[in-house]
C-alpha cells in the first residue's frame, strides 16, 4: 500500500467519482485518502501497472480503425 506524500502514513483507498471512472479508462487511477485524521490528504495516483496495457490498447484499436477506414475507402473505389 503506498504511503501518503505529505505525512509518510498508511493510505485507505476511496470510492471514485462517476467522473474519476471515467478518467480512468484512458488513464487509470486509484483515489485514495490518507489514514492519519490529523493530515486529511485526498488525492489520485496513477495505476502505472495498467496505463502502458491501456495506452498499447488505444494505439492498437486506433491502427485497427485506420485499417477498416482504409479498407472501406478502397472497396468503394472498386
Amino acid at each position: 500500500m503506498p504511503k501518503c506524500p505529505m505525512c509518510g502514513y498508511e493510505l485507505d483507498r476511496i470510492h471514485r467519482s462517476p467522473l474519476e471512472r471515467a478518467l480512468s479508462r484512458v488513464y487509470p487511477v486509484i483515489r485514495f485518502g490518507c489514514s492519519n485524521a490529523k493530515c486529511g490528504w485526498a488525492g489520485r495516483i496513477m495505476d502505472r501497472d495498467k496505463t502502458k496495457a491501456r495506452l498499447l490498447w488505444l494505439l492498437l484499436c486506433a491502427i485497427g480503425f485506420a485499417i477498416l477506414y482504409k479498407f472501406s475507402e478502397w472497396m468503394a473505389n472498386h
